[in-house]
């Protein structure tokens, strides 16, 4: 059987893109199926997405082909894991400049997931972003000496002022 390429138009844009057309074998019989975009509940989609999985490969049970949490547990169980495993230590693997166990005991832990989605964001904004510190320099002996002299004219206490007063006034 020779199976050919098709075109269909890209969810997120207007662009085509080459799908392979999905095929169904049951019974030793091969059928393909022409479905454009697999009908899903939202809770299944959710759920291929969170084992890598993608909902337009499974083959739905349901009425008119909607797939459900089961058939997406049938496709992966159905998978070699090889490839599973092989993809996830190449995006998983990250190069140590040194042994930590080196440098004494290591605790292995868990990292929340929080943490795990934040770090794309994070690595991204701190190579990005210029990281810019300006100083100027100011004398301020003019300032401190008035701040100092401030007394209040009843009580004759020193007043409390901070430079920070002086600064607001300024800008």
């Amino acid at each position: 059987m020779q199976v050919g390429l098709t075109r269909r138009p890209c969810q997120r844009s207007l662009k085509t893109e080459l799908v392979q057309p999905r095929i169904r074998i049951t019974n030793n019989q091969i059928k393909t199926l022409s479905k454009e975009i697999s009908s899903a509940s939202p809770k299944a989609r959710k759920f291929a997405r969170e084992l890598g999985v993608d909902i337009n490969q499974v083959i739905g049970s349901e009425k008119d082909g909607r797939v459900i949490e089961e058939d997406i547990k049938k496709f992966v169980s159905s998978r070699p894991k090889n490839i599973v495993e092989i993809k996830e230590d190449k995006k998983n693997k990250i190069k140590n400049e040194f042994e930590h166990s080196d440098f004494g005991e290591i605790e292995v832990k868990e990292i929340p997931r929080v943490k795990k989605l934040s770090t794309v964001y994070l690595t991204n904004s701190w190579t990005t972003i210029p990281h810019v510190t300006n100083h100027d320099e100011a004398d301020i002996t003019e300032m401190e000496n008035f701040r100092s002299s401030l007394k209040d004219m009843y009580t004759g206490e020193r007043i409390k002022i901070t430079p920070l007063a002086f600064i607001i006034k300024a800008n």
